[in-house]
């Protein structure tokens, strides 16, 4: 007699709307596809020019007179602006080739990029920008704040105020750092409800405040999955950098390095896609 279906296990006999669980599984399954349709020679070249791109401005970071000081600021900054408006171009393409993929159920071509697609890259270099720029400028305040309180040295309890200041600084960046990747769903957002910057922070409120705990473990599975997809490069220049090391300080090892951490990121764009689409519009 046939076999009708599969024996039971434990994890089987789980009832999910019952236990509450945040699924695990079914987002594991979404995010390996998703590897599957990074690895395509459209999105691959995507990939690879963008990161050409971003190494090239990490190896112009070392010329003589970049510096990232504060205050007065330095030319480096520029070529962090420079690198957000590649990034926001790479998640751009890559989102909106991935949503016609997942939506048309063909493969991604070049004419899937919208005649919105200047204005999605201007949307997400400012998010991107303003995000960065107000963690650097608390960093700055907290800086400018410490050094007041300690030229006032006389002053009642300095020290437990430069102590709790520098608590608070380190909160907040930890915060905001661990933020990131929560926000990486407002790309495929601005670009499938086809909203306003302003809308689509209220949007990924919501679904947020909805799907916090789903969300979190999905972006966290997203980013061991694009760690992994990293590792095996990275080791490879560990053993060069370990055999060669004379030959590290160069320009030409930060250009490479580029299109290495490129392919993470672009797995983490597509991946986001799929992230979004089942928090939004999966039922059950």
């Amino acid at each position: 007699m046939p076999r009708t279906s599969d024996p039971a296990t434990i994890t089987s006999r789980l009832d999910a709307s019952r236990m509450k669980t945040v699924g695990v599984r079914s987002f594991l399954q979404e995010l390996l596809g998703a590897v599957e349709t990074t690895l395509i020679p459209l999105k691959l070249r995507v990939a690879t020019g963008a990161g050409l791109a971003l190494g090239g401005l990490a190896a112009l970071g070392h010329l003589p007179g970049v510096t990232f000081a504060l205050s007065p600021p330095g030319w480096g900054w520029l070529l962090v602006a420079a690198g957000i408006v590649v990034f926001a171009w790479m998640t751009g393409v890559l989102t909106q080739v991935t949503f016609a993929e997942l939506s048309r159920m063909r493969p991604g071509r070049w004419d899937d990029l919208h005649d919105g697609n200047f204005w999605l890259v201007i949307r997400l270099s400012l998010l991107v920008g303003i995000y960065l720029g107000a963690l650097v400028g608390l960093l700055a305040l907290s800086r400018a704040t410490s050094d007041w309180i300690i030229a006032n040295s006389a002053l009642d309890y300095g020290a437990e105020c430069l102590s709790g200041l520098r608590a608070v600084t380190v909160l907040v960046l930890v915060v905001g750092v661990v933020m990131v990747p929560l926000l990486l769903p407002l790309a495929p957002l601005l670009i499938v409800e086809q909203c306003s910057l302003p809308s689509g922070l209220l949007q990924w409120a919501r679904l947020f405040r909805e799907h916090r705990n789903r969300l979190v473990l999905a972006e966290s599975v997203t980013l061991l999955i694009a760690a992994s997809l990293a590792l095996p490069a990275v080791l490879v220049g560990a053993i060069v950098a370990w055999v060669y090391p004379e030959g590290t300080g160069g320009w030409m090892p930060r250009v490479l390095a580029g299109p290495v951490c490129a392919v993470p990121l672009a797995y983490i764009a597509v991946a986001n896609v799929f992230i979004y689409l089942k928090l939004r519009y999966e039922r059950g």
